[in-house]
């Protein structure tokens, strides 16, 4: 979604919210005219059709809006400084731990590392993978890494907590799949994500590039635990 349909879409709902209590007031004048005044009965119930005609209208333009997905847009590219995933991962381990992180999962492909700062919970998941495709990372995504955070997450006491993850994927070569993940597509509701992909193949290192502010802490964060510079 460009920026000039979300501050549209933001007015019309603000909008909306004001169309909706002017309906509701004049609504509640209408039943109280109905039984006292038959000519301001009439006046209120002409102005109640009108607001409700346009607070329609507006829930029409909402869904008109709100149904446009996010335009894509080209991430942020960073050289990167290790020569191999190895010295990657081994220097991520090393930094985060720095931040306040601690080793949370460990496998050959994934590691993630976990962070408490009163009700939010932040993880970052280093997951390693020789090329990105659409089955593979349904496999990866949903299957392994959220099914860990989840079955993480059931384990506390208190289930309020808001949830944070920067997903870093390293591969050996650029794919569709792989551009899409570091593109602004689509917004995952059970976490704030920031995604970041690492390509060995031009030592590159790519993030998502977006105006969420969850999203641009972890993207500050990230860049400063990786020493990225502008």
């Amino acid at each position: 979604m460009s920026k000039k349909r979300e501050l549209a879409l933001k007015i019309i709902i603000i909008m909306g919210v004001i169309l909706g209590v002017i309906f509701i007031y004049f609504g509640i004048k209408m039943d109280i005219a109905k039984r006292h005044n038959a000519g301001a009965y009439i006046t209120y119930k002409r102005k109640t059709a009108i607001f409700s005609g346009l607070y329609c209208f507006d829930g029409l333009l909402i869904m008109i809006l709100g149904s446009a997905k996010l335009k894509n847009i080209k991430p942020k590219k960073y050289i990167l400084k290790q020569l191999n995933y190895e010295e990657f991962s081994n220097y991520l381990s090393k930094r985060v731990k720095e931040y306040g992180y601690e080793d949370n999962y460990n496998n050959e492909n994934i590691k993630i590392y976990k962070r408490e700062i009163k009700k939010k919970i932040y993880y970052i998941i280093d997951a390693r993978i020789e090329e990105l495709t659409e089955l593979n990372f349904d496999e990866l995504y949903n299957k392994q890494v959220f099914k860990i955070i989840e079955e993480d997450f059931n384990k506390m006491q208190y289930k309020w907590y808001q949830l944070y993850v920067t997903f870093i994927i390293s591969v050996d070569r650029i794919t569709p799949m792989f551009n899409k993940f570091v593109n602004v597509s689509e917004i995952d509701k059970r976490f704030n994500k920031f995604s970041v992909g690492i390509s060995f193949g031009g030592n590159r290192m790519y993030m998502a590039d977006n105006d969420f502010c969850s999203c641009k802490k972890l993207e500050k964060e990230f860049k400063e635990i990786m020493k990225v510079s502008e």
